[in-house]
């Protein structure tokens, strides 16, 4: 009977405690997927390493494996070392994901629910991911700077004479050099665009122009009508996420509910009878549960758990 991998057999390679011969067993495994589901869905036990992971060596083996080993052992290893990443419980999650929907010659990055992941695309601009988003890009992005965003994400884009272009789906966004924030999510209704800096210009899934934006605007775009609105606000202000802070100005119940939803991987929902209070406040390293009790002292409304979902509603006088 063939002998079957060890449960922390991830969280000892993370380490640097593996040996050569269970390093071997696991990159050949069957086992693989279904052991890299089961500590993705219990991130704690990652905790059982013995030591904080030694990320040099771990990129080592990596450059070694990749460049001895044919093609489908490259792209298992490198499967198996990101997963690594995802399970640590680290600040940042990163993923490069290989699986039946990329392709050999494409890269994902993913975040985890509620985490924000920082990272450098290969010309060096910078991307920041909210959680349960991803971007993928093909391995000759250098020569074409195309990325598929799905989610919200924050680009710091390098300026060379290479267009940079993200697909959502529903809208484009094409800039050459600039900083802005695009968030286009499968079950939203609306995608949007807020510009820091430098300029960007919106468009369709045809290429038909939707608008050109230029800083501290925000562009909201109705995905059933085809219809947007631009705002004028402080963009700065609206894309601190990045930075694991929030500030909201006079800022709708429903719309501070998405922003708490992707910052605490937790879903929310607003009752009608809630929905028209507007909050002025701002989050740095505050607790879901210190975050609630802010909001209920701020307006009549109150919270109940149904669940996994965290349902706002006004509260009764009494």
């Amino acid at each position: 009977m063939k002998k079957k991998l060890s449960p922390n057999i991830f969280a000892r390679f993370y380490a640097g405690l593996i040996n050569p011969k269970e390093e071997q067993e696991l990159i050949s495994s069957e086992e693989i997927d279904t052991l890299m589901k089961k500590q993705w869905d219990n991130p704690k036990e990652m905790k059982s390493a013995d030591r904080k992971p030694d990320f040099d060596a771990l990129f080592h083996k990596i450059d070694h494996h990749t460049s001895k080993q044919k093609p489908l052992i490259k792209l298992t290893f490198l499967k198996i070392a990101a997963g690594l990443a995802i399970l640590t419980g680290l600040t940042a999650v990163l993923y490069f994901a290989f699986n039946q929907t990329i392709s050999p010659a494409q890269m994902q990055v993913t975040s985890a629910k509620g985490q924000v992941v920082d990272f450098t695309l290969p010309d060096g601009s910078k991307v920041w991911l909210t959680g349960e988003s991803s971007i993928t890009y093909e391995k000759t992005f250098v020569k074409n700077r195309l990325v598929d965003l799905q989610g919200h994400a924050y680009f710091d884009v390098i300026n060379n004479n290479t267009p940079f272009k993200i697909l959502t789906g529903d809208i484009d966004v094409e800039v050459t050099g600039t900083s802005f924030s695009v968030m286009n999510f499968s079950g939203s209704s609306e995608a949007e665009v807020i510009l820091v800096e430098g300029s960007v210009n919106v468009s369709g899934t045809q290429n038909n122009l939707i608008a050109g934006m230029i800083p501290n605007e925000k562009l909201i775009f109705n995905k059933t009508s085809g219809l947007f609105i631009i705002e004028k606000v402080n963009a700065k202000e609206l894309t601190l996420w990045k930075e694991e802070k929030l500030y909201f100005s006079n800022t709708p119940l429903p719309e501070i509910a998405i922003a708490l939803n992707q910052r605490y991987g937790k879903s929310f929902r607003v009752e009608n009878n809630a929905a028209t209070y507007n909050f002025t406040f701002s989050l740095s390293g505050e607790t879901l549960k210190e975050t609630l009790e802010l909001i209920i002292t701020l307006a009549p409304v109150t919270y109940r758990i149904e669940g996994e979902t965290i349902v706002f509603e006004k509260a009764e006088l009494k």
